[in-house]
């Protein structure tokens, strides 16, 4: 028996799609990633070369999909991964296949120079990867009884809901909306409707009066939004009560990033319940970057004070936060530090869910460095941190 780990080729498309649609549907629900994923695997994409697999005697025994994205974050442009379709026949498990794609994967990711990467799955299983649970997420649950008390039984008639296509008029203008948001990933043209489509999703249009005003992209059922947009600043809350009404649900759920601060006003006062949830599974490969980035893009929402912090980080070089009037600052340096973290800690204390609510917690599980961490020191990084992560879900792999 022969053995290969390596990239695939174009021509392994079929071969990875029919060793994907057999593993998930050998392991749960039928699969069929052509029709599940569109975005990826539309053949004419030609996606099969963002993926690393193991073979025996020529044939594809095992697969892990690391798929390129370039993400916009108050201005700065971060090189993001998707990290999905890992499979293994199930015949040829516990073998080591799927820690050596991830090596290979990994490998190829950190040399192309990215900045973070993220996929979904079991925990503990990628920890061993250098993913930990990252991002906030705040999901909210709004039922048929929260909007009739609010509103009543007449709610916002002017709004309406048309089910879009791929050839619908307003669609490049929903692009245009979904640009205007301050963190998104760029979506190209020509998948942007295969991307709102993904995950078994519905697109629709919002209109009011007749005029579109925005997207709401839904689960077939129309129970779980994915991504709501609104061109002309319209109330979340009246968007959404209009929804449960008009599809006859008793409940539906709706997550928003931390920096949408107009949603998560607006739907705190009127849903039933409210989680705070970390945003996915994440390894940070490149922190001045993804730092500078994410802190800018929370001092557009939250004023942030001043000042300076020297942080190291377990086999990364130590590196400078400032903050200097609402400008964020990022850079390695020499310097000694205020505080050493290793890796998964970093991940935990910069980028986790708990932020502020466990921040002596998670500060007791790192070292004062060389140049102090006293009073001044604490109150910046329970400031600054943890910071506004997050990834949508129809960007997800």
């Amino acid at each position: 028996m022969t053995e290969a780990f390596e990239r695939a080729n174009p021509e392994d498309f079929d071969e990875i799609m029919d060793l994907a649609n057999y593993v998930f549907s050998y392991s749960g629900d039928r699969h069929d990633f052509p029709i599940l994923l569109p975005k990826l695997y539309k053949k004419e994409y030609g996606t099969a070369i963002h993926h690393f697999v193991a073979r025996e005697d020529g044939k594809i025994l095992a697969v892990v999909g690391a798929f390129p994205m370039r993400m916009l974050v108050a201005g700065e442009t971060l090189l993001v991964y998707g990290i999905g379709s890992v499979c293994v026949h199930p015949y040829h498990r516990n073998l080591g296949y799927m820690k050596t794609l991830m090596q290979l994967a990994h490998e190829a990711i950190t040399a192309s120079g990215a900045d973070f990467s993220c996929l979904g799955g079991q925990r503990q299983r990628y920890q061993h990867f250098g993913y930990d649970r990252c991002g906030q997420s705040v999901e909210f649950t709004l039922n048929k009884a929260n909007v009739r008390h609010r509103y009543g039984r007449e709610v916002f008639q002017e709004l309406s809901f048309r089910l879009m296509s791929a050839d619908d008029p307003f669609l490049e203008i929903c692009r245009g909306w979904f640009t205007r948001r301050p963190a998104h990933v760029i979506r190209e043209p020509d998948r942007f409707f295969d991307i709102q489509r993904s995950w078994n999703a519905d697109m629709w249009c919002i209109l009011a009066n007749g005029t579109p005003c925005g997207y709401l992209t839904a689960s077939k059922d129309g129970k779980e939004v994915h991504e709501l947009v609104t061109g002309d600043g319209r109330d979340p809350a009246e968007v959404l009560s209009s929804w449960i009404e008009r599809k006859n649900m008793d409940t539906l759920k709706f997550s928003l990033p931390p920096y949408d601060q107009n949603g998560i006003a607006s739907l705190s006062t009127l849903c039933e319940s409210v989680l705070l949830e970390a945003a996915d599974n994440m390894a940070i490969f490149n922190f001045p970057r993804v730092m500078k980035a994410f802190l800018q893009l929370k001092a557009g929402y939250a004023e942030l004070p001043d000042g300076s912090l020297v942080l190291s980080v377990e086999g990364k070089t130590p590196f400078r936060i400032s903050m200097q009037e609402g400008r964020a600052h990022v850079v390695e340096t020499d310097e000694p530090a205020n505080l050493i973290l290793a890796y998964m800690d970093a991940l935990a204390f910069l980028f986790g869910p708990l932020g502020g609510v466990a921040s002596t917690a998670l500060e007791s599980r790192c070292a004062a460095g060389p140049a102090g961490w006293a009073g001044q020191e604490r109150n910046l990084a329970r400031s600054w941190f943890p910071l506004p992560l997050f990834f949508d879900f129809l960007d997800n792999v």
